[in-house]
């Protein structure tokens, strides 16, 4: 996540100033108010504090997620094993004990509180020595909408992380539910078949969907559409699998609803 949060401390004075300029609607202002390299290094830094700290509430709600879905379901499951993720083509990272979670939380609200009163007491002592005077409400409000601007594709990338995790979540749910009656080592193996091609026919999906909006944002012809589908037939299993899933009802059912929870997944 953190390749996606700015930083403000390597950009430019010329590019900072830019930046705060594109927030507010009085961008002259801010060059009234930047108008030494001791003012422009203090906001800098206030800026980036101001930028951890929308960072540090993102990753409060990420594990508030994960403790919510924990006392949802009634289970706080350990990690799968890179072997189990790796043959279900599901996420390990989901599963963290409720201690880990609960003190994690706990050291963010701290981290934030105890940021959040020294931005703000050295804020105010600061900007009120400043001359010509600094509106304090225009500069917090240009520097909010700044970060806030800035890290859309921070709060998306967030967004789809907390979506996963529910998928995740009925991801293991279901695995063990196909588990849980024992099935023996060739319906086990049949289901694994199932499980590939599900996940292939998903990346066919994906490439379906990535070619067809390039398509769409070239402006080409509409005979392109018929091509992709003609190409990207994923409808159909092997009918070899289709049979012996017919013999083994039983074994397939919670594999079928796996099936249909993954149908659904719009793939980035």
């Amino acid at each position: 996540m953190s390749q996606f949060k700015p930083h403000y401390l390597k950009v430019s004075d010329k590019i900072f100033k830019q930046m705060l300029s594109n927030s507010v609607q009085d961008a002259d202002k801010i060059d009234q108010c930047l108008n030494s390299d001791k003012k422009i290094q203090f906001i800098r830094q206030i800026t980036e504090v101001t930028n951890n700290l929308y960072y540090i509430d993102l990753q409060r709600q990420l594990w508030q997620n994960y403790f919510e879905l924990g006392m949802k379901q009634g289970v706080w499951a350990p990690r799968l094993s890179k072997s189990i993720a790796r043959q279900h083509h599901i996420c390990r990272t989901y599963g963290f004990p409720k201690h880990i979670i609960e003190r994690r939380q706990e050291n963010i609200v701290q981290y934030t509180l105890d940021r959040l009163k020294r931005y703000i007491i050295k804020l105010e002592q600061d900007v009120i020595q400043w001359k010509p005077y600094v509106d304090l409400t225009f500069l917090s409000t240009a520097i909010n909408e700044c970060v806030r601007s800035a890290q859309q594709r921070l709060r998306q990338e967030f967004d789809y992380k907390r979506k996963m995790l529910v998928l995740d979540s009925d991801d293991r749910q279901f695995i063990r539910k196909f588990y849980d009656p024992q099935p023996d080592e060739e319906q086990i193996n049949v289901a694994k078949k199932i499980w590939q091609t599900t996940f292939d026919a998903l990346k066919a999906k994906e490439q379906e969907e990535i070619l067809r909006k390039r398509i769409y944002l070239r402006r080409l012809p509409s005979t392109y559409d018929r091509m992709i589908y003609q190409s990207l037939d994923i409808t159909k299993l092997p009918r070899k699998l289709v049979m012996r899933a017919q013999r083994e009802p039983k074994t397939v059912q919670s594999i079928q609803q796996l099936l249909q929870q993954r149908s659904h997944i719009v793939i980035r």
